[in-house]
């Protein structure tokens, strides 16, 4: 995990937990906090963990050095659930959750594990594929990832007709597609919710700093 990823989680609890301390009268959101530290040490080095605590609280408000006690150096346990939607995020330690199903291992064709880029060669073609694939054909995982997904991360519902992006001797390949879903265990899924009421909304805009 790296420090912008707990920076990021630094900053949903302090929603959280200082709702009394309204986020847009701090002096500095979390991209001008990066961008602090980032200028203190050189973009390519890591903050300074020794000091990182206090330094950080000196960025945004007095009071989080509390936090920091409790939460990090201290053993009151984080609802990291509750600090994220917040800002309308949704997140689930470990849950079956519906999503597309694998367009190769899931129908008994097989793909290189080395991607070639963005792209996933097929090097076996299952019985049950429902595609057309060829052996050589190369996925563009990207685009696919496009058709499969909507803007926040939440599958196309089961049944829809997509498309399929491939490369084939050379030529860019459109395959039609129907969506399949299928249900899968994740550990720490992170997705912005589906539905976002005007404070969740007001306060991510104030998180990223806009």
């Amino acid at each position: 995990m790296d420090f912008y990823f707990i920076l990021c989680n630094f900053s949903f609890s302090y929603f959280r937990d200082y709702d009394n301390y309204s986020p847009h009268k701090w002096e500095k959101t979390l991209k001008y906090i990066v961008l602090d530290f980032s200028s203190q040490d050189g973009p390519n080095k890591s903050f300074r963990k020794d000091t990182f605590f206090d330094d950080f609280t000196a960025l945004v408000h007095p009071e989080l050095r509390n936090w920091f006690l409790d939460y990090v150096e201290g053993t009151v346990p984080l609802d990291i659930a509750e600090g994220l939607s917040v800002i309308g995020v949704e997140y689930s330690l470990k849950e079956k959750h519906d999503s597309p199903k694998d367009i190769l291992s899931d129908y008994g064709s097989k793909g290189n594990r080395i991607l070639f880029g963005k792209y996933k060669k097929v090097k076996k073609v299952g019985k049950k594929d429902p595609v057309g694939f060829k052996v050589g054909d190369k996925i563009d995982k990207e685009k696919n990832q496009e058709e499969f997904y909507d803007v926040n991360g939440y599958p196309v519902e089961e049944g829809t007709h997509v498309r399929l992006y491939v490369k084939r001797d050379d030529f860019e390949v459109e395959l039609p597609y129907t969506m399949q879903l299928k249900n899968r265990k994740y550990k720490h899924l992170v997705r912005i919710l589906s539905e976002i009421n005007e404070n969740q909304s007001q306060n991510c805009a104030n998180w990223i700093g806009e």
